[in-house]
């Protein structure tokens, strides 16, 4: 049986869901950008080494972004089912 959601609760969810994954690669884009930057830019005071962790370190919180977003999105989408009651009446 297909599960049936609140229309604006599952909308809100998949929006924000977006969002979330959108700062998500951002972060990974900051962290490949430090990283290449490094190498690229002959005028770069930054240390090597020091790009290296600066990049881990967005990676990394990119990461556990990515993992919180996925965890709140199944959660909006539970609170967003509807109960069987209202389900079946709609068959």
């Amino acid at each position: 049986m297909k599960k049936k959601y609140h229309y604006l609760k599952k909308n809100q969810a998949n929006l924000r869901a977006a969002f979330r994954g959108a700062v998500s690669v951002y972060l990974v884009y900051l962290a490949v950008r430090t990283v290449r930057g490094v190498y690229q830019d002959p005028y770069t005071t930054m240390p090597v080494w020091a790009a290296w962790l600066v990049g881990a370190l967005f990676a990394a919180v990119a990461v556990s972004f990515g993992l919180y977003t996925w965890k709140r999105y199944q959660a909006d989408l539970r609170d967003a089912e509807l109960p069987e009651e209202e389900s079946e009446g709609d068959e």
